[in-house]
């Protein structure tokens, strides 16, 4: 059964936005020849889970970002279909993750937002996190996991330093070693 990863940078308070969803405080850390990984991680899914916010965000990026590849959007509301292989899903997890899972051969991305993913840690679907945690301070914004009803332990897989300050840390879910 595929893996679901929430790969995501966040500030060092916690926050993976400014509150009207902007991330234009990552500009400073592309474009400087390091990927943190990206490509490896791009190649080693299948398909991504976006929340409606962020799927919204994706046109003021330029092109479309995931060609080639499903994108399961999470919405209760109509919206914009930017490319064909957009699918859009409901709130009900339970219906429609188990099977998602079942039918990939790769891992899944949950792309974001911070409210969708605490949203798959407490559906018990979140198997692995891969946070980039940048050296700057929001102060306030989009947190990285929404607000979680309950504590969630996760294990250390790895860390990896980037020149730039930007550290790197992947957790495991416990329970799903």
């Amino acid at each position: 059964m595929a893996k679901i990863v929430y790969y995501v940078a966040s500030s060092l308070d916690g926050f993976i936005a400014r509150p009207n969803g902007d991330i234009s405080w990552l500009r400073p850390f592309e474009g400087t020849g390091e990927d943190y990984g990206y490509r490896e991680f791009y190649d080693s899914v299948e398909r991504l889970v976006l929340g409606a916010r962020t799927y919204e965000q994706i046109p003021s990026l330029g092109a479309w970002p995931y060609s080639g590849k499903p994108v399961h959007v999470v919405t209760s509301r109509p919206l914009p279909r930017f490319d064909p292989r957009v699918v859009f899903q409901s709130g009900d997890f339970q219906k429609w993750v188990p099977p998602l899972r079942r039918v990939s051969e790769k891992n899944i991305w949950l792309v974001g937002g911070g409210a969708l993913a605490g949203a798959f840690l407490q559906e018990d679907f979140l198997d692995e996190l891969i946070v980039s945690v940048v050296p700057v301070l929001l102060g306030e914004g989009i947190r990285l996991f929404g607000s979680l009803k309950t504590a969630v332990s996760l294990r250390l897989m790895r860390t990896q330093e980037f020149e730039n300050g930007v550290m790197q840390m992947r957790y495991r879910v416990r329970g799903k070693d």
